[in-house]
């Protein structure tokens, strides 16, 4: 649906509005097997907003992961850079509260990568997985070029095409590590969701 219908039934949502173009949303059910949702939040701005991947921490806050054409408003103390196109935001276990949110990257018009894989680990570090090219400009389809690595970075040189990992300290306070994955033979790439990362920390691509 593409209203808040139903949503003024329910108490525990952060935002209630459909915002515009495509919009995140995420629902808590009562039970396994009930279609009634207790919790409920849309998740967006008036443009091209997109949720890929969703997480629990262990003491059960929702974790977000996705990409955006409009403006997402990073919360105080978190890592990232305002008005840019990759956004990660976590909610209170009955998504009426906004832990945080943020963005990271360097473009401001188009997302620069596809995410293909997202986690919070049992320490609470999050990760994120990616990747970008430009083997269809036309399409926007994205780019590694420019983005931050750490010193300890795996690869740290990039054609633009290529994996990009990401790990954060607990609720994104600051960047733990960050690196470039791939070769120059090839644009790599991997479809979206068939990347997995592990409770210990270990990314499968």
């Amino acid at each position: 649906s593409c209203d808040a219908n139903g949503l003024d039934t329910i108490t525990s949502t952060f935002q209630t509005k459909y915002q515009g173009e495509r919009e995140g949303f995420v629902v808590k059910l009562l039970e396994k097997d009930s279609t009634k949702p207790v919790a409920m939040t849309y998740f967006g701005t008036p443009q091209y907003d997109q949720v890929y991947f969703l997480d629990l921490d262990n003491d059960g806050r929702v974790y977000i992961a996705g990409q955006t054409n409009g403006t997402i408003q990073r919360t105080s103390g978190t890592y990232g850079k305002d008005d840019t196109k990759q956004f990660i935001a976590a909610f209170g276990g009955d998504l009426d509260t906004l832990v945080f949110s943020t963005t990271f990257g360097n473009r401001l018009t188009n997302p620069e990568l596809s995410p293909s894989a997202f986690m919070v680990d049992n320490c609470y570090h999050i990760y994120y997985s990616g990747w970008g090219s430009t083997v269809d400009p036309a399409a926007n389809r994205g780019t590694t070029e420019g983005l931050e690595i750490s010193l300890d970075a795996i690869v740290s040189t990039t054609d633009s095409n290529d994996f990009y990992l990401l790990v954060l300290s607990p609720f994104a306070t600051k960047l733990l590590h960050a690196t470039y994955f791939g070769g120059t033979s090839t644009d790599d790439h991997v479809d979206g969701g068939t990347s997995r990362f592990d409770k210990g920390g270990v990314v499968y691509q």
